[in-house]
């Protein structure tokens, strides 16, 4: 595994990162925090306050302190892996490359420790999902691991599940106890956390990974900064994606100029053809602000598709293979937010691990990293630049 990070021009010694994250689901609330630009009475939004100068050291300071792929040093307490334990890992939909990547990597990490792991494909149905917890609590799993499968949908489940005394670890999801989720009581036993403690910590990690992708904008891209965002109330990690641009696009020439809504049904053409819309009804744009990489692969092709390769910078999260290939090869993105979709896995399984010895899981050391075309990996992933598999071995008793 080839682990790789440095970020060009004025800033040095960061890091790249990969995921995706697939398909969630987000709780039937209404609260107001969305993800929806804020408005002036002439549709656009803007931002500003000091000088250029002043704004682009903020931002250069903000990538630093939060684009650094390793938020911490490794875990050093010792975690013996119990034996003979079975475990179930609930994937959100195998056709999502995130889902896909983080459901292999959890069961990796499992049969490492000689655990017996059944995948289960969600298919991106919430039926499949709660008929998933149901089976693995009644076949007598001793854990069970949630891949971007959010609390909300799956709260009846989850219930039983509590009640049985199944452990349950949530890996890339957010809690019934997060308020886009119904801001009820946790239920998952334990969540997955990164450089953000407590019950906001995915909620600050996805308003961080928004902050990343205005904080480049504000660094690379010259002149006039006039976004298009796209937002989307379907889950809610997109919403505190987009809540974070929004809070961290700051500077004298940012401004948000319109805002395109799309739903998770509309990736794939429907949603190139809004971009290429998008870029018509405002011809001044020169960024393209999407929550995360399936949308910015869409936004790249329109862009291809309009000739405007070049004039139009797109930005993304997860960095997955497909991704940073359009970075790589410049075909219509310049720069996607990085998580490690393997790292998620082994921490997730270090958690359980804990868990079982009623030990507290610790912090892994994962944080999100930058991936453009200064900081590309040498293969088609971006893996953290630390050894954390030979780190968790060693502390599980087997190296």
């Amino acid at each position: 595994m080839t682990r790789f990070f440095r970020l060009g021009g004025a800033l040095t010694c960061l890091v790249a990162a990969l995921l995706a994250i697939g398909l969630s689901a987000c709780g039937g609330s209404d609260d107001s925090t969305s993800s929806s630009a804020a408005s002036t009475e002439a549709g656009t939004t803007e931002s500003g306050g000091g000088s250029s100068d002043a704004s682009v050291a903020k931002a250069e300071k903000y990538l630093e302190e939060n684009g650094k792929g390793v938020g911490g040093p490794l875990p050093t307490e010792p975690a013996k892996a119990p034996t003979g334990k079975d475990v179930w890992i609930l994937s959100c939909a195998e056709a999502a490359s995130g889902c896909a990547a983080i459901t292999a990597s959890i069961k990796e990490a499992a049969e490492e420790v000689g655990w017996k792991a059944t995948v289960v494909d969600g298919q991106g149905d919430v039926t499949k999902w709660n008929s998933a917890v149901d089976q693995a609590r009644v076949a007598g799993a001793d854990a069970f691991f949630s891949v971007s499968v959010d609390c909300a949908p799956i709260k009846q489940a989850l219930e039983r599940a509590k009640a049985a005394g199944m452990i349950t670890e949530g890996v890339s999801d957010y809690d019934c106890s997060d308020p886009l989720e119904g801001g009820t009581e946790s239920l998952f036993t334990h969540v997955f956390e990164g450089p953000f403690k407590g019950p906001e910590s995915w909620a600050k990690l996805g308003e961080a990974g928004g902050g990343l992708q205005a904080a480049w904008d504000i660094v690379n891209v010259e002149g006039d900064k006039k976004a298009i965002q796209f937002t989307s109330q379907d889950v809610a990690v997109t919403q505190y994606i987009s809540k974070g641009f929004q809070d961290n696009f700051d500077c004298p020439e940012c401004e948000i100029v319109g805002e395109v809504p799309f739903q998770l049904t509309e990736l794939g053409a429907t949603l190139t053809q809004k971009a290429q819309t998008a870029m018509l009804k405002y011809p001044d744009a020169n960024i393209m602000a999407p929550p995360y990489d399936p949308v910015s692969e869409n936004i790249a092709a329109a862009i291809v598709n309009s000739g405007k390769v070049g004039s139009i910078t797109n930005t993304g999260l997860l960095a997955v293979p497909q991704n940073i290939e359009l970075i790589r090869s410049g075909r219509g993105q310049e720069m996607s937010v990085g998580w490690d979709a393997t790292w998620f896995g082994w921490a997730a399984v270090d958690d359980v691990i804990r868990l079982f010895n009623e030990q507290e899981p610790v912090y892994s050391g994962w944080d999100q990293g930058i991936v453009d075309k200064e900081n590309l990996p040498e293969g088609d992933e971006y893996l953290a630049p630390v050894d954390y598999i030979s780190n968790y071995k060693k502390l599980w008793g087997l190296g």
